[in-house]
């Protein structure tokens, strides 16, 4: 069972991104870490909250989300994650609690969607829209043409 949220955090390390095999095929899935907080008022000021900070791996399913993920995140961006969230629970058995593996719960969210939050954007720069890059190139086809 899962339940949708949406999740505010800074990127914790570099995404990482690799081709598994699915039922009719490949597909591409890219992985990362996020630390989700959560501010409270104490005063006039806003502050961490501790107690609802924890991290979130993130699973982001396809290609192109995949290399834009891939090419646009840095560690330390602030990003906002909507998608399914499941909680991941790890029990040792005998012979994992002897070699010193304790019991943990983890935090996974498989991504609908990845944000940036704009309170850390410098600048950005924006790809032409794709009906304005295929009016372009029709354009430069017929001048060509026509030449």
């Amino acid at each position: 069972m899962s339940t949708v949220v949406l999740v505010e955090g800074n990127l914790l390390e570099k995404p990482v991104s690799r081709v598994v095999k699915v039922a009719d095929g490949t597909e591409v899935v890219t992985e990362f870490r996020i630390m989700s907080d959560t501010r409270k008022r104490v005063g006039d000021n806003w502050v961490q909250d501790d107690e609802k900070t924890y991290p979130v791996n993130v699973t982001m399913w396809g290609k192109r989300r995949g290399e834009d993920i891939m090419r646009l995140l840095t560690v330390g961006v602030r990003v906002m994650v909507h998608g399914d969230q499941h909680i991941r629970h790890f029990t040792p058995n005998e012979e994992q609690a002897a070699r010193g593996l304790v019991a943990k719960t983890s935090v996974e969210v498989v991504a609908n969607y990845v944000g940036v939050s704009l309170g850390r954007i410098k600048s950005m720069e924006l790809f032409p829209s794709r009906a304005t890059e295929a009016a372009s190139e029709a354009a430069n086809e017929a001048a060509a043409a026509q030449s």
